[in-house]
């Protein structure tokens, strides 16, 4: 049997989640302290050293006495609230190999997106075989100590392909089937609900109209969750009809029973400060969290303009007691989405949260200069580094 799994890192981890005997550790180099810091941060090689003894045994490994204290990161206590990560945000991998990495990440709960007929698992695929392909999917997402977090359907790759409150009633009527559809694929699964999209502002029509219809729809929707013992939210975005925090509520209040997964990243995008969006924690039942910025739908965490300790105090407030999704994702449908590295910001974001929730201290991981001084200058002959 492998050993037990253990967290070895600074605040940002180096995660190793499960040792496999097929695995085996050809090399370990070990880049000694520079004089300037040694003297600054006291003698690390000699721990350094006794890790790579460590690296050498896996058994020896999970016993944090053998790990650097400077790379030691203290187990999280469970709480009422719990991190997830979403299948989108690594989407060129198969379904299993991206669940293997999200639960190696030390995540609680795994988030699906339906994103019309991307991979790795078309809608059209799913509802050909809804039953076998819940089970089996539900079956990979048990195999790996995760639990679920929620379910979110898009049915197309645009906001108008059988939105909720498309003029057209044949349209509409085909969006009503998919939700009822994956209803029973969040119910088969045993996910808590599910969140879809709220409609858009349709041309030949006010405002208003687009909002009533889009509110009726998803009154309906809501009361049919509810009466599975589930619950149902809409994420409002921007390209949606619910261009404001205001719109949202106006919303919230047209359609009763009606939830929100909120994003604050969305509306920072646009200029829109925390405070504005604050009015919508009391109606969220889903909240994720993406490091976003004005002008930018997606950031580094240096770069993140949203206070997300804020909201956790206030969703704590109104008795939040769900999932916090960490929501950075992979996407070439929107050059804003693929131009971070997503999965050493995932590591950084979860820890901020995780620190957050566990009432730790958290800075941004500081891993030092490389120390420079002793290397030769670089001439005009030099060989050309390759990049």
């Amino acid at each position: 049997m492998p050993p037990t799994p253990c967290n070895l890192g600074t605040s940002s981890e180096v995660d190793a989640a499960r040792w496999d005997s097929r695995l085996t550790i050809s090399h370990f180099r070990l880049i000694p302290p520079s004089r300037r810091a040694v003297q600054a941060r006291g003698p690390t090689a000699e721990a350094w050293v006794r890790f790579a003894g460590s690296v050498a045994n896996p058994a020896r490994i999970c016993d944090t006495n053998n790990i650097p204290s400077c790379i030691a990161y203290p187990t999280r206590k469970k709480g009422a609230v719990r991190l997830a990560c979403r299948n989108d945000a690594f989407p060129l991998l198969p379904h299993e190999t991206l669940l293997d990495l999200i639960a190696a990440l030390g995540f609680d709960a795994y988030e699906l997106i339906f994103l019309g007929e991307r991979p790795p698992l078309p809608l059209s695929r799913v509802r050909d075989d809804l039953e076998r392909t819940a089970d089996a999917v539900a079956e990979q997402v048990a195999a790996r100590n995760l639990t679920w977090s929620d379910v979110f359907v898009i049915p197309a790759n645009d906001f108008t392909a059988m939105a909720a409150n498309h003029p057209d009633p044949d349209e509409r009527a085909a969006g009503r089937l998919v939700f009822s559809e994956m209803l029973e694929f969040v119910a088969r699964i045993g996910a808590p609900g599910l969140t879809m999209l709220p409609g858009i502002d349709w041309p030949g029509e006010s405002h208003d109209q687009s909002l009533a219809r889009s509110a009726a729809e998803l009154s309906e929707r809501a009361t049919e969750a509810r009466d599975r013992g589930l619950r149902f939210s809409i994420e409002p975005h921007m390209g949606s009809l619910c261009h404001t925090p205001e719109d949202v509520l106006r919303l919230c209040e047209m359609a009763p029973g009606l939830e929100l997964t909120l994003d604050y990243g969305h509306y920072t995008a646009a200029g829109i400060a925390d405070e504005q969006l604050e009015p919508l924690l009391p109606h969220t039942r889903h909240f994720h969290t993406r490091p976003a910025a004005p002008g930018r739908l997606q950031t580094p965490l240096k770069e993140n303009t949203i206070d997300f300790e804020r909201a956790i105090d206030l969703l704590a407030k109104y008795g939040y007691d769900g999932f916090i999704l960490v929501e950075y994702l992979w996407a070439e449908l929107d050059a804003r989405l693929d131009n971070v590295d997503i999965l050493s910001e995932t590591i950084m974001l979860r820890d901020r949260l995780r620190a957050k929730l566990d009432g730790l201290p958290w800075s941004y991981p500081n891993f030092g200069e490389f120390d420079t001084e002793t290397q030769p200058p670089r001439t005009s002959d030099s060989p050309a580094r390759l990049s």
